[in-house]
């Protein structure tokens, strides 16, 4: 893991980066296509004295037209996707997987020199060939990763100066970094150190009674989860169905003799603390890598409800994160799974002579293609979440893959479709379902909210509502649900910066409604923190519409969001802000949710939870919970009253666990002078 040293180097380099891309940019667009004078003095300009550049420019402008993107905006998007390009290549041939090495060391690599012997021309250039090189290798990982890899027509005219191009992979080279390319969460880091400026702009201007606008919601919110809390929340909820399995197929696991060992150093270790003879933020010690995986976990008794509702083999399980950003759940979970893939392989084989295990390989690719799911309102949020993911399942092995289950929900779904389409769309739909043209043109309204409602987004629930509202209408819920998945099939722009390979991958908006509409074993989040009276006020009603009216922040929208993609008894995870525990404003969902949930364990953490978060400006805590409320003597654990937490928060935490009480579920950790 990085540390905070490694982080506030790369802190320093992505602001140095993010600045020197935007000003190079931008002065390379306005010299190439004349962007200073008006239109028409532009384009006799380029007609004249850069014919080339007329051309570039034609397709630059057809882009912008269609994806709605100022010149600014689009100089923005092609600094971050180089910034988090050359940053992959380097992680690929750091960690090994690209064995040819030409960016790291550069002039000084073997892949380089042996370039130059080739190519002697291409090396004399200001950028001493590494454009091409660039090109090159891009062109090669745009086959399974093309939101960070694969340009369009616009994309490869901009293209960049061959001298940025040059300075960025020297920048990646400072020695000072050479440790960031291995860890996995580097990328995420970048992703926030990123957002930073903007959100701390926003922030201001919300202060100053601004408001903030549907495409600012990503930036406003970004935040970084902890690594303890998705290893905690991650622990406690696919941990326990882990256990569940095993308790339903009568399997004898590790993973018991691990917790129980922990345990019993967990009490020694506590007494001594009590006893001071090691200090409060000395850590446990951590003998075994299984032990790794179930440190934050809670013992607790498992209910013969989740055992007999829990599914028979991991190999089947769905994990959704709803608000993935850059895939800092995904990752953790991917590793956990990799772990619970192996251990199951193990156990069956010892049962069963005949069976054959999966490779390492077969492991990665499943778990990619089957178990895991994100979504998330920022593109390149989900640019990062994916080339993360793949670039970390490669260091089992090199193996293609035919789909992944993230998608950005960013630009709305049939955003480009233009009028005369969407006309006789909306005729064949109304035709095809036998629904009115104003439903069918209420349902596609309700699709191109997707930038703002995100997996918010209540599909079949919109379509129930304006059933029950078009009294007369004689269409079937599921014919135009399967309509509605035939549009967005047809009439989307379909780059979500996401994956594809052979042309298997379905398009954006296909996979944003199934992964809206499945059902899933295991949710986890850090959903955003956003007061609604701090959006626009017709935003602000759209997630109000959405849940009912009964919303006063985003994260209480998430949490209603939570239980409809979960299964029953399905289990939920989360970190989140803990006022709706208290705050009297929140006591209709309180009730409810104490009434159709049944909590598995809560750690209330206060503030100073987040690093990089100083002061007591958001205070957190953790929840595990089911999707169902059990009426029988169900038991909760909860852990209160944690020391304030500092720069030793993950010593301290884990070293609290002991300290954590059952009790039967009860509501009294939701009350305070205020609440009900």
């Amino acid at each position: 893991m990085l540390n905070s040293s490694d982080r506030s180097k790369l802190k320093s380099k992505v602001s140095k980066l993010k600045n020197l891309l935007i000003e190079k940019f931008t002065d390379y667009t306005n010299t190439r296509y004349f962007l200073q004078i008006s239109k028409d003095k532009r384009i006799k300009e380029l007609l004249e004295k850069q014919p080339i550049g007329f051309q570039e420019w034609h397709l630059i402008e057809k882009k912008l037209e269609s994806t709605g993107m100022s010149i600014d905006e689009y100089i923005i998007e092609r600094s971050y996707t180089y910034l988090n390009r050359t940053f992959f290549l380097m992680r690929l041939e750091i960690l090994g997987i690209q064995k040819y090495p030409v960016f790291r060391g550069m002039k000084d690599s073997t892949g380089w020199k042996e370039f130059k012997l080739f190519c002697p021309n291409l090396c004399n250039e200001a950028d001493e060939g590494y454009l091409f090189l660039t090109r090159q290798v891009s062109d090669f990982y745009a086959r399974e990763l093309p939101g960070l890899f694969l340009d369009d027509s616009a994309d490869r005219a901009i293209g960049i100066p061959r001298e940025l191009i040059y300075e960025l992979f020297l920048e990646w080279n400072d020695p000072n970094l050479e440790s960031i390319f291995e860890d996995d969460t580097t990328a995420g880091w970048i992703y926030q150190y990123w957002n930073d400026p903007d959100r701390e702009a926003i922030n201001k201007r919300v202060k100053d009674a601004g408001e903030i606008e549907g495409k600012e919601i990503a930036s406003a919110t970004q935040l970084f989860t902890e690594r303890y809390m998705v290893e905690w929340l991650i622990q406690n909820s696919l941990g326990n169905l882990w256990l569940s399995i095993c308790a339903k197929n009568k399997w004898k696991t590790t993973a018991l003799t691990a917790i129980e060992n922990l345990q019993k150093r967990r009490v020694s270790h506590n007494k001594k603390i009590r006893e001071k003879q090691i200090s409060d933020d000395t850590a446990l010690l951590i003998e075994t890598p299984e032990e790794e995986y179930w440190k934050y976990y809670l013992e607790r008794v498992l209910t013969n409800e989740e055992i007999e509702s829990s599914i028979a083999s991991i190999r089947d399980v769905k994990v959704l994160d709803p608000a993935c950003g850059s895939g800092h759940f995904l990752l953790y979970a991917f590793y956990f799974l990799l772990y619970l893939y192996r251990e199951e392989d193990r156990i069956i084989s010892a049962l069963d002579s005949n069976h054959m295990p999966l490779s390492d390989v077969e492991i990665a690719k499943s778990i990619l293609e089957n178990n895991l799911h994100g979504i998330d309102l920022d593109p390149r949020a989900v640019q990062i979440a994916v080339a993360s993911l793949y670039t970390t399942a490669l260091k089992v092995g090199r193996f293609s893959l035919d789909n992944l289950n993230l998608v950005a929900t960013r630009p709305s779904i049939g955003s480009g479709t233009n009028k005369e389409t969407f006309t006789i769309f909306i005729d064949q739909f109304s035709i095809e379902t036998n629904i009115s043209k104003v439903m069918a043109e209420a349902l596609i309204d309700h699709l191109g909210k997707s930038d703002v409602l995100g997996s918010l987004m209540q599909i079949r629930s919109e379509i129930k509502n304006l059933l029950e509202t078009y009294t007369l209408e004689q269409g079937s819920e599921e014919a135009i649900f399967q309509k509605l998945e035939d549009f967005v099939k047809s009439h989307d722009i379909g780059n979500d910066l996401g994956l594809f390979t052979m042309g298997n991958q379905l398009s954006r908006g296909l996979r944003l409604l199934r992964l809206l509409d499945q059902k899933y074993d295991v949710v986890v989040a850090n959903p955003p923190y956003l007061s609604l009276s701090k959006i626009n006020e017709t935003i602000a009603e759209d997630y109000k519409n959405t849940y009912s009216g009964d919303v006063d922040d985003l994260y209480q929208a998430f949490f209603y969001a939570y239980q409809g993609f979960a299964k029953r008894n399905g289990y939920i995870s989360c970190v989140t802000m803990h006022g709706w525990m208290y705050i009297s404003q929140f006591k209709d969902f309180r009730v409810n949710f104490i009434k159709t949930t049944s909590i598995d364990s809560v750690a209330h953490l206060g503030t100073n939870a987040f690093e990089e978060i100083k002061g007591e400006v958001t205070a957190v805590a953790l929840y595990s919970y089911r999707n169902i409320r059990l009426q029988n003597q169900h038991k909760s654990i909860f852990i209160r009253d944690l020391k304030s937490l500092s720069k030793t928060k993950k010593i301290i935490f884990s070293t609290s666990l002991q300290n954590a009480y059952t009790s039967l579920t009860n509501p009294s950790l939701l009350k305070s002078k205020e609440a009900p």
